[in-house]
């Protein structure tokens, strides 16, 4: 039924991104967190990310659309609610699929 669609779907998600799985274990190995934040490519969007067993510890995970957007709205929290920069971790094109541009910006 519907629940082993979501299982199989899950498992696949898991099996696509062990390399990223792999490398955000190392990142939260090195300095824990229990809060993410994914700003997934277009491609991944669609995938179960968030039931991955590496996020499964994370207290809280959420989407937004892109770093940008994001740290938009770390500027514009309520001060008195603002999270440690020092505690963020960004892991930015993992597969280093994206071309690097004629000033050696991304």
């Amino acid at each position: 039924g519907t629940h082993d669609l979501v299982l199989s779907l899950v498992h696949d998600t898991e099996r696509l991104l062990a390399p990223f799985a792999t490398l955000l274990e190392a990142v939260l190995a090195d300095a824990p967190s229990t809060t993410a934040v994914l700003c997934l490519d277009r491609a991944l969007t669609d995938l179960p990310v968030e039931a991955m067993s590496c996020l499964k510890d994370m207290a809280m995970v959420t989407r937004d659309y892109s770093v940008g957007f994001h740290l938009s709205r770390l500027a514009q929290a309520d001060p008195a609610k603002a999270i440690d920069s020092s505690k963020l971790r960004y892991i930015c094109d993992p597969r280093c699929e994206d071309a690097e541009g004629p000033s050696g910006s991304v």
